[in-house]
């Protein structure tokens, strides 16, 4: 396994373990609005997994990996287990990286805007996209790569809410077409 895979299977795995934890035994009735927003509305915070939690996956997959003789089998059961709902959930459905993804969607007219910083230290960074409309998308984070990824997110969760609207007004055209056809009729 490359260091580059390890690497992305372990801020996978940890950002696992992260929500599990939260959800389990951190969350309190305050938590428990909608984390994603901010108090604008076009505005999101990303969090990050803490390193430490990261680091102590490795550390006990290490152990375990010591412990058992080197067997990649024992770890697997042991994790499996933990990680299984999240493990189905990746598989159904591959989590792609929202810079990219957003790109893809609007390869012409995205663009991010330069970086500022807030007066808390934080980092706000806008993505602009001009075409069908012109919509800017907000994402606040300690730096950069993390405000990005919010901003990115941001703008897809509103992108796919449009293209629903689009898509529910267009059903609503037609069944008002076929209607006046049968009362035609």
């Amino acid at each position: 396994m490359s260091v580059l895979t390890f690497s992305v299977h372990k801020n996978t795995y940890s950002n696992a373990i992260s929500c599990t934890i939260d959800d389990e035994h951190l969350s309190s009735p305050q938590d428990e609005q909608d984390d994603d927003t901010t108090n604008e509305p076009d505005e999101w915070e990303e969090t990050e997994v803490p390193k430490c939690l990261g680091d102590i996956f490795q550390s006990v997959t290490g152990a375990i990996f010591l412990d058992s003789n080197k067997s990649f089998n024992t770890i697997w059961k042991i994790y499996y287990r933990m990680l299984k709902p999240f493990i189905e959930k990746f598989t159904t459905k591959v989590p792609k990286s929202p810079i990219p993804e957003l790109l893809e969607r609007e390869p012409e007219t995205v663009k991010f805007e330069k970086p500022e910083r807030l007066l808390d230290g934080r980092i706000r960074v806008t993505v602009e996209i001009i075409g069908k409309g012109r919509f800017k998308f907000k994402g606040v984070g300690r730096n950069y790569r993390i405000t990005k990824n919010a901003a990115a997110k941001c703008a897809l969760k509103n992108l796919r809410r449009l293209d629903l609207m689009k898509d529910l007004f267009f059903f609503n055209e037609k069944q008002k077409h076929i209607s006046q056809i049968f009362i035609l009729l």
